[in-house]
């Protein structure tokens, strides 16, 4: 199990920048495409997820909560991008 992101942000952060923004993030699942979507979602923002495996995706959302999902495939995959933009 993975450390609780909200440890690596910056409390002094404005809480609701993103607020009303969605953003697609590639390589999502961990390190920093993970990071920033913790960033985006703890300014107000809501993230679609896309990595090539489910469980660290499935993870990934579970860590984000409610303002996160999570779209698998690999981003040079046609389909995949229009599922994800879908």
């Amino acid at each position: 199990m993975r450390a609780p992101l909200a440890s690596a942000i910056d409390p002094g952060s404005p809480p609701h920048r993103f607020a009303g923004k969605a953003a697609l993030i590639t390589g999502a699942s961990r390190g920093i495409g993970l990071a920033i979507a913790a960033r985006i979602v703890h300014e107000g923002g809501r993230v679609v997820l896309t990595a090539r495996k489910t469980q660290g995706l499935e993870d990934a959302v579970a860590s984000l909560g409610g303002s996160a999902v999570a779209v698998a495939g690999r981003a040079g995959d046609p389909d995949h991008q229009a599922e994800a933009l879908g």
